[in-house]
């Protein structure tokens, strides 16, 4: 008589690391035992449970001892003889595995003998259905492993001694998942890998800020003091503008140092900070833009951990901004600009209350916006003109409705602009009335030739609103 057995199946016994049975998408043979297969469960083509904690390595040395992952094999019926199961670890799985779980970054390469088969063959006795063993998988070493956190893929292939009891490909394959935290540290600034710094130059000074905070960071919190040594890469800076698409230049010679280039992660705690100046302000030229990468090292001093190369580099991006707006805002002299012919155009208004109103001569009328900031307002004077700078007179139809903060551009044409600087200001004084206004003056630093002017307002005190009342310019 000819005997026939569906199916092979596993349940797992599980202590402490996670599993993932997966559709193997290998073709079965053909042949008389077609029907004999190898699965998870009835029914179910993947078990994800997930791991109570993480198994912790400092370096070399195991911190958490992890337990480990046993499973027997059973037949769905006894069979009349001893049947012999062997399995193998096979990392060219691992790419399968992320192609079923359609994981975006591909799972960390499994280091050669982290993981071992501590009981690789199994068998099930004449007569029963589950081994009375079982396949055990141990985390045995933590060299080669990926500084940070990462979730290790041990894929586990199983087979047969027997050439008449196939096991089915579509579910040979057991994928133990194993969470392990490799302590690192690592650098960023605000939790980020770049900061923009953008220094102010008015008349020639070049103003901004000078002090700039890195900080260090542990992934997990140890017992002991972590030391953590950075340094200037300017080596990375030709790799960063061909990845990015910049020119971006070193930070000139004398321009910053390390108030401390070395942070102390004490007990118990996960970061400390490096500090870094800008000391020589005036070196940066205003006509470019600079890039300090700044790395973390990585030591052989085996106190301390090894370093995340993920995070191992922040950029210090620096630009200056020629603001030709004084600061006062006050001191405006000159002649008031005759504004026949003048048009004004704006970026929405609020109801009836057009641009026109800003040259009516009428300071209970205004131009209000239609809500959305920023907003602007374009000036056509009809024909190139030198100004000193501009008077406005606030909006007294919604006092709340003021500017603070103004980007004054100019144009020949009015297609392209050039920034001539930033107004910032203060909102309309309550005490101030239509008959008695709280006029506001952007005064150039030097005189601005143009036929076009923009006021793009960021910033108001009613948050959404913004307008004036006349816009006068100064001659």
């Amino acid at each position: 008589m000819k005997l026939h057995f569906k199916a092979l199946y596993m349940p797992i016994l599980l202590y402490s690391t996670g599993l993932f049975f997966l559709t193997a998408c290998k073709k079965e043979k053909t042949n008389e035992l077609e029907e004999l297969t190898v699965y998870n469960s009835p029914g179910s083509v993947a078990y994800n449970i997930q791991l109570g904690r993480s198994i912790t390595v400092f370096r070399n040395t195991i911190l958490s001892e992890p337990k480990a992952v046993a499973f027997p094999v059973m037949l769905t019926r006894s069979y009349s003889r001893d049947i012999q199961v062997t399995a193998s670890i096979d990392t060219t799985w691992i790419k399968e595995y992320d192609k079923m779980l359609n994981l975006s970054m591909p799972s960390p390469a499994l280091p050669a003998e982290a993981f071992k088969l501590i009981n690789d063959k199994v068998t099930i006795k004449a007569g029963e259905t589950s081994s009375t063993d079982s396949l055990t998988v141990k985390f045995v070493k933590s060299i080669g492993l990926k500084p940070g956190d990462n979730t290790y893929v041990v894929p586990v292939v199983l087979q047969t001694a027997d050439n008449n009891i196939p096991v089915s490909a579509r579910r040979q394959v057991m994928y133990v998942t194993v969470p392990i935290i490799s302590v690192a540290t690592s650098i960023s600034i605000n939790n980020s890998n770049i900061t923009d710094i953008t220094l102010e130059n008015i008349n020639g000074v070049t103003t901004g800020t000078d002090l700039i905070q890195i900080q260090s960071t542990l992934n997990t919190k140890i017992k002991t003091p972590t030391t953590v040594t950075v340094k200037d890469d300017n080596a990375l800076i030709e790799a960063y503008n061909k990845k990015n698409g910049t020119s971006y230049q070193a930070f000139p010679l004398g321009s910053y140092q390390f108030v401390n280039a070395t942070a102390t992660i004490q007990a118990g705690q996960n970061s400390a900070d490096i500090s870094l100046r800008l000391t020589n302000l005036k070196a940066f030229d205003p006509a470019k833009e600079y890039l300090l990468p700044i790395s973390a090292v990585e030591d052989n001093n085996m106190q301390n951990p090894f370093v995340d190369p993920s995070r191992q580099t922040v950029y210090i991006h620096v630009k200056i901004k020629i603001n030709q707006i004084d600061p006062a805002n006050s001191g405006l002299m000159g002649n008031i600009v005759d504004r026949a012919g003048w048009k004004v155009t704006v970026s929405g208004q609020y109801n009836d209350m057009g641009a026109n109103n800003v040259i009516d001569g009428n300071n209970y009328t205004a131009w209000d916006s239609n809500g959305k900031l920023p907003a602007w307002l374009i000036l056509d004077m009809g024909e190139s003109t030198t100004l000193k700078g501009f008077s406005i007179i606030p909006n007294y139809v919604y006092k709340s409705d003021d500017f603070t903060n103004i980007e004054v551009l100019s144009s020949d044409n009015g297609l392209t602009w050039k920034i001539i600087g930033w107004y910032v200001g203060t909102k309309t004084s309550a005490t101030s009335s239509a008959e008695q206004p709280d006029i506001k003056t952007i005064k150039f630093t030097e005189t601005q030739t143009a036929r076009y002017f923009k006021f793009n307002i960021t910033k108001s005190s009613d948050g959404s609103y913004t307008g004036m009342s006349e816009l006068n310019a100064i001659e």
